[in-house]
């Protein structure tokens, strides 16, 4: 006897796994921005990537992908209309 297969049910439990993936990915990068100085760097003052990136030692490219990322910069305008 084959049950069918409810697609709410069935999204709802994609989202949460989708939810669940996105969180452990977030603390990764966020563990990675510690490791390599960047909050240390963001938290002496304000300042451009280039800025930032040059007070940590690091590849600006690299740090303006992790302080701005394009899904952030999305989000905010979406949020506060910038």
């Amino acid at each position: 006897m084959d049950t069918p297969l409810d697609r709410k049910r069935t999204q709802e439990f994609a989202r949460k796994l989708f939810g669940f993936y996105t969180g452990g990915m977030l603390t990764l990068l966020v563990q990675v921005g510690h490791q390599v100085g960047l909050f240390e760097a963001a938290a002496k003052g304000p300042g451009t990537s280039g800025d930032i990136a040059s007070r940590a030692g690091l590849d600006e490219r690299y740090v303006r992908g992790a302080v701005a990322p394009p899904e952030v910069v999305a989000a905010r305008a979406e949020a506060f209309g910038t």
